[in-house]
């Protein structure tokens, strides 16, 4: 009997000391990210954990982001989200990882959830349980918190407060607390608090106690079958003996499985982990819209009669809301009706052809509907309007068998105001030239706001974009405007928009990129567009949060140059801020300039700001010397097919004022025939000399770079400007080599060889005197290594720079090696006018490999 109550005790005492504490997992935000195809969020009702979902058809689809929210300040993981749709029409994935998301106290974590409305799935509603699983540690607070009296939550200690970011801090006009007290920031006040003997689990006594009471419990229980057994046979003390040792483990297995206790010593010394669940409820609602059946407009072709209703004004715009309407408006733009300075709005979705992309590929072109373009710059018709898409979609728009040029939603517009629409599963199969999803061509004035387009070119279509195709000005007062856009048609010819051209200079910007992003593979010349020009006056232009992710991989010739923003920029003057490149861009002939971001730039005045390029640059031929080539054979390679000139950021940037480049890097691979800088690949001034109007500051490269001859820096390869708290960290090699070399005694002034710098290659293309300047480079380093395999004497090294005019508190720390002996090999620079406080930390081998 007494061993009964001890027992019972023990596990009461159990069961009260793991009360949980509540780990509050908050669904503090749900957010429609849209898609490239239909499908939308119409009603969040957070507080319910509930979400409404429209569907229209199959393959349509509805991205949204479940943020969870870590309220209770405890450490736990977000282990899983189990979804289940009633009646399978949907089906959900994440992006969580297998092992989970960590969540720590006052963290957040986003988790991207995709929508798909399956094949075959028809007309209805049904509803989803999303399941959102997690575990915590119960007791534990993050380093130098106190766990509150009541258990609930980590404070504070020492009337520190909570930040916006979860530390704490001291706070600007709270009082000093004393030690045994902590800042109540509801109360405003010092209360005092009595911290917990272990405040990384404070119930470790108590589990001592309750250990120990269960090691009572039980070997009473041991006791009784053992001594009331004595009188017994010896085999049956051994048998008394291994059953209560079984009956105990049995007992300390169920109660460790019951409360979560992984381990049992480790409840003593660690946190408990507890696991909870959450559910979000997704009331899915398919409803098929009708799909264009191909028919004509047979309307009347007057405002009452096309339109859902409205008066054209801003406050009461014409209204489109079916297929039918669309067409009819279109018609009527091409029998001459402007609509200049009217707007209008679409209210419903609106799908042309149903799954057209996926037609298209398989061949499946029976009952598809070609798209005739609203407006024709050959005929003299054109769009003059607002068009607000309403965040409604236009779907399956296949431009096919057109007239030759100029073709899009809209083949032409004029002043024209495009905002707030979603062109998905749009499909391209023309060859000519002038062709986007929105617009074909558009001139005078442009704005184009908010706008998605996705989809697919079947052909190759030239000088053509996902958005628009070309954008000219002759007006003192044109411009273009393209912000919020986001182009996801891949492959594309040009990312967003072919080439701008505006023929007037003008304070403020009249060309403007801002928050634009290409995510499409492109294969003619930028991920952006092809090239922003003027005449002789030339256009004032900002790219800023400017974005491609596309990759170029294509057998084109390359013309002028390419880049993975823009191609080729003649302008009077540029600002480029927080824009990017991710994706790689590699040519299949050999290009005149490459760019991370621009190919080829001639502006009077540049800045470049906060920007980066983290793609691989590569152009053809850039393994010849390891493809087994012999030296024959290199030379000709060379005279048939000059090499162009690569930069991580700009391949070449021309301006006789000054060109500043900022808190910018390189962290792509570049790799080609000829000059190749990190960040720049050849500075000159608007007469096509090497000049010193640049200026680089806390810029740095960390890719490496393979040349084949001609000029490298990790940096800049050919500059005389000035280079300041910058520095590079990519390896260097040399493969390729040049003419034999000449004498470069102290009276020489040309040098036909390689010339190569940790940081800057040369500081002009041709010529070397003492008395020349070249780049000056202050308060910089170098950390990367630079290899020679080339088979010729003709290369010149050095690990800050091959010849520049000076050096004031720079390191190299990398190594400079030949595989052939050459004695053109130098610690810092091959020639350099003036050095101060500089050193070489590297080593030079040098080895006598045979040619």
């Amino acid at each position: 009997m007494k061993k009964k109550i001890l027992l019972i005790i023990g596990m009461f005492l159990f069961i009260t000391n793991v009360n949980a504490l509540t780990f509050n997992v908050d669904l503090t935000d749900i957010e429609d990210k849209g898609s490239s195809t239909l499908g939308s969020i119409t009603n969040i009702n957070v507080t319910n954990k509930e979400l409404d979902a429209s569907f229209q058809g199959s393959g349509d689809e509805v991205n949204f982001e479940l943020t969870i929210t870590n309220s209770g300040d405890r450490v736990g993981t977000l282990k899983s989200i189990g979804i289940t749709s009633t009646n399978n029409k949907i089906e959900y994935t994440t992006n969580l990882p297998g092992t989970g998301l960590a969540i720590n106290g006052n963290g957040t974590n986003k988790v991207l959830v995709n929508a798909k409305v399956l094949d075959g799935a028809t007309a209805g509603t049904s509803k989803t349980i999303i399941k959102i699983t997690y575990n915590y540690d119960e007791g534990s607070c993050p380093e130098g918190e106190i766990l509150s009296e009541d258990e609930t939550m980590c404070l504070c200690p020492n009337g520190r407060v909570r930040k916006d970011d979860g530390t704490c801090d001291d706070p600007e006009d709270a009082p000093e607390c004393e030690e045994d007290e902590v800042y109540n920031e509801t109360k405003k006040i010092c209360e005092k608090i009595t911290p917990p003997v272990t405040p990384s689990n404070p119930k470790t006594l108590d589990n001592i106690v309750l250990i120990t009471l269960l090691f009572i419990v039980s070997g009473l229980g041991i006791y009784a079958l053992l001594f009331s057994k004595l009188r017994t046979r010896k085999q049956r003390v051994i048998a008394g003996i291994t059953t209560s040792t079984i009956t105990l483990s049995i007992s300390l297995t169920a109660l460790i499985s019951a409360f979560g206790i992984d381990n049992l010593l480790g409840a003593i010394i660690n946190p408990i982990t507890k696991t909870q669940e959450i559910e979000v409820t997704v009331n899915e609602t398919i409803t098929p819209i009708e799909t264009w059946d191909g028919t004509e407009c047979s309307l009347t072709l007057t405002p009452e009669y096309i339109f859902d209703g409205g008066s054209g004004i801003e406050a009461d715009p014409y209204q489109i809301k079916t297929a039918e309407q669309l067409v009819c408006f279109a018609k009527s733009i091409n029998e001459g009706t402007t609509y200049s300075g009217q707007f209008i709005k679409q209210t419903s979705d609106i799908k042309l052809n149903d799954n057209l992309v996926a037609n298209m590929d398989a061949g499946t072109t029976d009952g598809l509907h070609v798209w005739v373009s609203a407006g024709n710059p050959n005929g003299n018709t054109y769009f003059g309007g607002t068009y607000d898409g309403n965040n409604k979609r236009i779907s399956g728009i296949l431009i096919s068998a057109g007239g030759g040029a100029e073709d899009g939603l809209f083949g032409s517009a004029i002043d024209a105001t495009f905002k707030n629409m979603i062109l998905s599963d749009v499909y391209v199969n023309v060859s000519h030239k002038f062709v986007g999803a929105l617009v074909g061509k558009a001139q005078n004035t442009l704005v184009v706001d908010n706008v998605t387009t996705s989809g697919k070119y079947g052909q190759r279509a030239t000088s053509s974009g996902g958005v628009i195709g070309i954008f000219s000005s002759d007006s003192s007062t044109g411009f273009i405007r393209i912000t919020n856009t986001t182009n996801n048609i891949s492959p594309v010819p040009t990312g967003i928009i072919y080439a701008t051209s505006i023929q007037h200079e003008s304070e403020e910007p009249s060309i403007v990129f801002k928050n634009v992003v290409n995510n499409g593979d492109f294969y003619q010349y930028g991920g952006i567009s092809e090239s922003i020009t003027g005449g002789n006056q030339r256009p004032n232009v900002l790219l800023e949060n400017v974005v491609n992710n596309g990759n170029r991989n294509y057998d084109i010739n390359d013309g002028g140059g390419y880049g993975g923003l823009i191609g080729r920029a003649s302008l009077s003057k540029l600002v480029m801020k927080n824009s990017s490149n991710t994706g790689n861009l590699i040519s299949n002939h050999t290009p005149g300039y490459i760019g991370g971001l621009i190919g080829v730039l001639s502006s009077k005045n540049i800045t470049i700001q906060d920007c980066f390029n983290s793609g691989n640059l590569s152009t053809a031929y850039q393994n010849s010397y390891y493809n087994g080539l012999t030296v024959d054979e290199i030379s000709t390679l060379r005279s048939t097919n000059p090499a162009g000139t690569m930069g991580g950021l700009v391949g070449s940037a021309s301006s006789n004022n000054p060109i500043i480049i900022k808190d910018s890097f390189n962290s792509g691979k570049l790799s080609g025939l000829s000059l190749i800088g990190g960040i720049l690949g050849y500075n000159k001034n608007s007469d096509d000399h090497v000049d010193s109007n640049l200026s680089m500051d806390n810029c740095y490269n960390t890719g490496d770079i393979l040349v084949g001859d001609g000029a490298v820096g990790g940096l800049v390869a050919v500059t005389k400007g000035t280079i300041n708290n910058s520095y590079n960290t990519g390896d260097i090699t040399i493969w390729g080599f040049r003419d034999p070399f000449v004498d470069l005694g102290t009276s020489h002034e040309l040098h036909q060889g390689t010339m190569a710098g940790g940081l800057v290659g040369k500081g002009n293309t041709y010529t070397w005197k003492v008395d020349n300047t070249g780049a000056v480079i202050t308060n910089s380093y170098n950390e990367g290594d630079i290899l020679v395999t080339a088979k010729t004497d003709n290369v010149t090294v050095g690990g800050i720079c091959g010849l520049c005019s000076s050096l004031t508190n720079t390191d190299n720390r990398g190594n400079i090696t030949s595989k052939h002996a050459s004695v053109y090999l130098e610690g810092l620079a091959f020639r350099v006018i003036e050095t101060t406080n500089s050193n070489f930390e590297g080593e030079i081998t040098t080895e006598e490999l045979p040619y």
